[in-house]
C-alpha cells in the first residue's frame, strides 16, 4: 500500500537521503574496534568482547553517541520532509524551527534504546543465551518502536506518548506494517548478496559498500514508507491523497538532472493574483 507514493517522495528527497551517507565518517573508526561488526548493511555488536582500556571505551562511547545523533537527525529530516510534502497546512517555518526539538527527543530515545539492549545483550550473553536468541529478541522488541519517530514528529508528542501513539497505529496496521517489515528483510538478503559480490571482486570493500546502499537507499526510503502510511491517520490528507499524491505531479515537474524536483507542495499551490490585481 503506498509503495509507489513512498517511492516517489524518496526521489523527491533524494537529497536528504544523501546526507545519511555522512554517518559512513563514524562507521570507519568504528570498524577498528573488535566489539563492533559491519554486515549485511548493518551495524553490530558482539557482547563477548571486553576491552579493559578506559580511554578506548570513552573513544567507543563518543564515537557511538555522534553516530546516533547524527542518525536521529537525519531520521527526523526525512520525515519532516515528507510530512510538510503531504500537509496542505503551510506550516514550514514552523516545522523548520521544530527540527531541533524532534531531532532531540529521537537522539534521546535512540541513545537509551542502545544502552538499554547494549546491557540486555552483555547479561544475557553472562547467562549462556545464545546470540541467535538475543538477537531475534531484540529484533521483535524494536518493532515495538516501528512508528515512534512518525508520532514523534508528525504528532509532535512525547517520546512516551509518541511510543504509546505509534504502538496503536502498528495495531491497527498490522497488514501493512508487515508488508513494510517484509520488504526491509528481502532489502537485507539482497544487501548481503550484494556484499558478498563485491568482496568477491575487491576483497574488504563489500561491508562498507552494502553499508553504505543502506543508508541511502533503505533506511530513508523505509521511513518515507512509513510516513507516508502514518499519515493517512488524517482524514484531510487521506481524502485528498489519492488526487494530490506525487503519483500525478505533472511530467512537467518531474525530472531534474535525473531525479524529480521538489515542489513546495505535493499539492497544488493556490493561484496568486497578478501585480495589477493587487493593486486594485
Amino acid at each position: 500500500m503506498y509503495f509507489d507514493d513512498s517511492l516517489k517522495e524518496y526521489l523527491i528527497n533524494f537529497p536528504t537521503a544523501m546526507a545519511f551517507a555522512l554517518l559512513l565518517i563514524f562507521v570507519l573508526p568504528l570498524n577498528f574496534f573488535s566489539e563492533i561488526f559491519v554486515s549485511s548493511g548493518l551495524i553490530g555488536f558482539e557482547y563477548g568482547v571486553g576491552h579493559p582500556d578506559l580511554l578506548f571505551v570513552l573513544f567507543l562511547f563518543i564515537l557511538i553517541v555522534f553516530f546516533l545523533f547524527f542518525y536521529a537527525l537525519f531520521i527526523s529530516l526525512m520525515v519532516l520532509a515528507v510530512r510538510k510534502d503531504l500537509s496542505k497546512v503551510k506550516v514550514h517555518y514552523y516545522l523548520n524551527e521544530k527540527i531541533t526539538k524532534f531531532s532531540f527527543k529521537l537522539f534521546v530515545f535512540y541513545f537509551n534504546c542502545f544502552f538499554f539492549f547494549l546491557f540486555l545483550g552483555i547479561i544475557l550473553t553472562f547467562f549462556n543465551v545464545d546470540l541467535i536468541y538475543i538477537s531475534l529478541l531484540m529484533v521483535f522488541s524494536s518493532l515495538l518502536f516501528f512508528y515512534l519517530p512518525q508520532a514523534l514528529v508528525v504528532d509532535e508528542l512525547s517520546i512516551r506518548s509518541s511510543f504509546i501513539s505509534g504502538l496503536e497505529f502498528f495495531s491497527k496496521n498490522i497488514l501493512y506494517s508487515l508488508k513494510i517489515i517484509a520488504f526491509g528483510t528481502i532489502a537485507v538478503l539482497f544487501i548481503t548478496l550484494f556484499e558478498f559480490v563485491i568482496d568477491y571482486f575487491i576483497g574488504g570493500l563489500g561491508p562498507f559498500v552494502s553499508l553504505l546502499v543502506s543508508f541511502v537507499l533503505i533506511v530513508p526510503f523505509i521511513e518515507c514508507w512509513k510516513t507516508v502510511l502514518f499519515m493517512q491517520k488524517f482524514d484531510l490528507i487521506k481524502s485528498s491523497f489519492a488526487k494530490y499524491s506525487p503519483s500525478v505531479i505533472p511530467k512537467s515537474e518531474k525530472l531534474e538532472y535525473g531525479f524529480l524536483t521538489k515542489p513546495s507542495r505535493v499539492f497544488p499551490k493556490p493561484k496568486e493574483e497578478s501585480t495589477e490585481a493587487q493593486m486594485k
